[in-house]
């Protein structure tokens, strides 16, 4: 199983669906140290609907291709949060696809991610 593979893999047994509504969205630039230009990281921070069980912190790291549509409501949600591997693509660098299944509000590619889930009671 390729490595793209078990980290998605991994994703799905997070049950990103329990946590729909996006309570941050982070984009940090990261400049480059030598030749081959600069990073972008997002990290989003997605929370439940009552926003006291927990969160899910998503990090993205050399984002390309970032699209964010604003939707019409206030509340900015993202119920089903497909990563795909396109790593077969053989894009530069660019091992994920991210799309927003439900509303359409994000997408973008990106190398690498981290997923973790943070309950009540670890949340600083």
């Amino acid at each position: 199983m390729s490595t793209a593979k078990s980290k998605i893999d991994e994703y799905h047994l997070l049950r990103q669906s329990r946590f729909p509504i996006v309570k941050r969205i982070e984009l940090t630039q990261c400049l480059p140290e030598r030749e081959g230009g600069s990073a972008l990281r997002l990290t989003m921070e997605l929370t439940t609907s009552d926003g006291d069980k927990g969160s899910m912190i998503l990090t993205f790291d050399n984002v390309r291709q970032l699209r964010l549509l604003q939707s019409n409501w206030s509340v900015i949600q993202a119920p089903l949060l497909e990563i795909k591997d396109i790593s077969s693509r053989q894009w530069e660098n660019m091992v994920y696809e991210i799309v927003d299944r439900e509303h359409g509000v994000f997408s973008f590619c990106c190398s690498d991610f981290v997923a973790k889930v943070l309950d009540s009671t670890t949340e600083s």
